[in-house]
């Protein structure tokens, strides 16, 4: 007679997100008020990488909410997880932290493309930091289509209440 124990789930998966620095991601409870868990990540080669690999290991069975920490220029929405008292491991969730908030308010829309294209065609001098949104030195046509991949996505909804659309 074999006996298993198990002493949590294991839940792991993809993050994208652009720069080169590490990425905090918060596992929340189910009123996405408490931090229950919270992992600090880099990518492999942080220069071409868009994507980094993540595990929160000894997660109890319940509903958890996902969530980046707050990033300068880009917004984060809360992804829902929900494990099982048989799951021993959550394998392949995948997650983006959305570049392109240019003007920093936490959402990306209208007044981010204005912004960028204050900075359009320049490689330093930026009246927006945020305006190189994939952070390769140069505002392009490059950052525009980043943007516009993440554009209506914000940190906060109706009544400061944070989406909970996935992308």
């Amino acid at each position: 007679v074999a006996t298993i124990s198990v002493s949590g789930i294991l839940v792991s998966g993809e993050v994208e997100y652009f720069g080169a620095d590490n990425l905090v991601l918060n596992l929340y409870d189910s009123t996405k008020t408490s931090v229950e868990k919270t992992i600090s990540i880099s990518k492999s080669i942080p220069a071409t990488d868009r994507t980094a690999l993540f595990a929160f290991p000894n997660v109890t069975a319940g509903t958890y909410y996902l969530k980046a920490a707050q990033r300068d220029y880009c917004v984060s929405e809360f992804k829902e997880i929900n494990l099982q008292p048989t799951d021993l491991v959550i394998p392949s969730i995948s997650y983006k932290v959305y570049a392109g908030d240019v003007n920093n308010n936490s959402a990306i829309n209208v007044y981010d493309i204005t912004a960028l294209l204050n900075d359009f065609g320049k490689t330093e001098g930026f009246l927006y930091w945020g305006s190189d949104v994939n952070r390769n030195g140069a505002v392009n046509v490059y950052d525009i289509s980043a943007l516009l991949d993440s554009f209506g996505k914000s940190n906060w909804g109706i009544g400061g209440i944070d989406n909970e659309q996935n992308g």
